[in-house]
């Protein structure tokens, strides 16, 4: 991790990294668990700003995970929204709905997507509607 995170300060000035720092801040981050997503995913800092907004607002607002939970699974806020996050949540929610799904978000975030198919999506195929089985494998052949 040392690479990366001296890789990520040197491609930011001052300013922006202080910007970073406010911006998780704003989500209500005290500065132990901003060191600790430093600490272990020290790449997240080169993302926008509005990036980060997005998934800080998704993760925290929406699906009420606090700064401490994000700071220990760092990774979680590498992945893309609309591509990864969003669509596997809409098939944990349904699967956890019915009572069938017994890992938690953040291990089903993090599988493969060729894991993620063999894991949840053909285990669970005859808990899931049609169209979000369907959906989610066009979104994995794009």
């Amino acid at each position: 991790m040392f690479s990366y995170g001296l890789s990520a300060l040197c491609s930011m000035n001052e300013l922006n990294l202080k910007k970073k720092f406010e911006l998780f801040r704003k989500f209500g981050w005290c500065d132990l668990d901003i060191c600790a997503i430093a600490r272990s995913q020290p790449i997240c800092f080169t993302h926008s700003e509005e990036r980060l907004s997005k998934g800080l607002d998704f993760f925290m607002n929406e699906l009420g995970f606090g700064s401490s939970w994000l700071a220990s699974r760092g990774s979680i806020l590498m992945y893309s929204l609309e591509k990864r996050v969003k669509p596997r949540y809409q098939v944990f929610k349904v699967l956890t709905d019915k009572g069938v799904m017994v890992k938690e978000f953040n291990t089903v975030l993090c599988l493969s997507n060729v894991d993620f198919v063999k894991q949840v999506l053909e285990r669970y195929r005859e808990e899931m509607p049609d169209h979000l089985y369907d959906s989610f494998i066009m979104t994995l052949k794009q």
